[in-house]
């Protein structure tokens, strides 16, 4: 098999939340790389790698992994993998509280999507930099950023990366309380991911709107939603996922038992 072909199979896997089997097919494809260097690829592989280790709580493993792709990426001066590995780090950094690297790695990827000219590629790095904002509590910064990142996703027909603005913009209206406006993103992000997501994303999405509604005392808007995400759950194959969506269904939920 081509040592590309290691990393789209391993994508897909990914994507259908096939952690394990998404993760041998990565190693098997650095293996090749090993023997027969492509340097594109190679940080694919470690992306990719890094994204399960992520999705599985192996943080520190993923930061290792990304790094080393990211400085492949810089020698190599790969625009497009400069942006993926640096907005991926801004993700991990902030995952385990570090936001002064996440913010670095943010501006980074900015700065090269600028450089670059490329809406699609501002548009991922923005994203990462409202998320910073978000953490820090500066919400008018992060709505700003967010906002941008919708904008030129739509505008480069971008579907999934628009899913994560409506999704991201959604949390900070969510922290707000302002449920309103966390309803209306989460919903748009939702029906983005219907053009192109994973059941991972799907899965975070519904828990969004389902936590949406726990907090309104919605319950009869979250039977059929948390339905939905009881079937998703099944077709997941993170533990900490699936403990998560019923945890917050069947514990909240007055009609819990309605739902087993």
């Amino acid at each position: 098999m081509k040592r590309f072909r290691y990393w789209a199979l391993g994508l897909l896997k990914f994507r259908q939340s096939q952690f394990t089997e998404a993760k041998q097919l990565m190693e098997k494809g650095l293996t090749k790389i090993a023997i027969d260097p492509d340097e594109k690829t190679e940080i694919r592989l470690l992306v990719g790698l890094a994204r399960v280790g992520f999705a599985q709580g192996k943080l520190v493993e993923g930061i290792e992994g990304v790094k080393k792709a990211a400085k492949l990426a810089d020698e190599g001066k790969i625009v497009r993998e400069q942006i993926e590995v640096n907005t991926l780090l801004n993700t991990l950094y902030l995952t385990i509280g570090q936001n002064e690297d996440a913010l670095k790695a943010a501006l980074y990827a900015v700065k090269i999507s600028d450089e670059s000219g490329n809406k699609a590629f501002r548009s991922l790095a923005v994203n990462a930099l409202g998320r910073s904002y978000h953490f820090q509590g500066d919400y008018p910064q992060a709505i700003k950023f967010f906002e941008e990142s919708i904008k030129l996703a739509e505008e480069t027909n971008q579907a999934r990366a628009a899913a994560t603005g409506y999704h991201t913009l959604a949390t900070v209206y969510f922290d707000l309380s302002d449920f309103v406006r966390a309803e209306k993103n989460t919903r748009k992000a939702i029906k983005s991911l219907e053009k192109d997501g994973g059941t991972l994303e799907k899965s975070l999405a519904n828990l969004l709107l389902a936590q949406i509604y726990l907090q309104q005392n919605k319950f009869a808007e979250i039977k059929p939603q948390a339905t939905e995400l009881l079937e998703l759950a099944k077709k997941l194959k993170n533990g900490l996922l699936r403990s998560a969506i019923s945890t917050n269904i069947r514990c909240y939920c007055p009609q819990r038992k309605e739902l087993s």
